[in-house]
């Protein structure tokens, strides 16, 4: 399913909205993440477990970002030494992984390699 299908257009977006407005804006984010994976299952289910890796994955990198930041706000210590370098690591990390996710896919993929599929 693309974007410009009539299948997206008038049978999932619809649908999608409406379970989205209905939602609990506390829950709406949920459905946000749930809602792509279903689109992207649908167009590609292998791709779904790279996703959902990826996304939480990252989840966990910001997390540990903001939780260092956290300490130095709320203990009042200064990390100006490590403020430099703890976080941009772990940015850097995550991008990385990433990076290296999708080159595997598309490397993967029979269009990666200048085959036509």
């Amino acid at each position: 399913m693309v974007f410009s299908s009539m299948e997206f257009l008038f049978r999932f977006l619809p649908l999608f909205l409406l379970i989205y407005f209905v939602t609990k804006p506390k829950y709406r984010n949920v459905v946000l993440l749930l809602g792509s994976l279903v689109f992207y299952a649908y167009g590609e289910p292998i791709y779904v477990f790279l996703m959902m890796f990826s996304i939480i994955f990252n989840y966990s990198v910001a997390r540990r970002i903001k939780r260092f930041y956290d300490i130095e706000v709320y203990s009042e210590i200064d990390c100006s030494f490590e403020r430099s370098c703890c976080p941009r690591r772990w940015l850097w990390c995550a991008a990385e992984r990433s990076a290296e996710s999708l080159q595997s896919v598309v490397l993967a993929s029979p269009f990666g390699r200048g085959g036509t599929a």
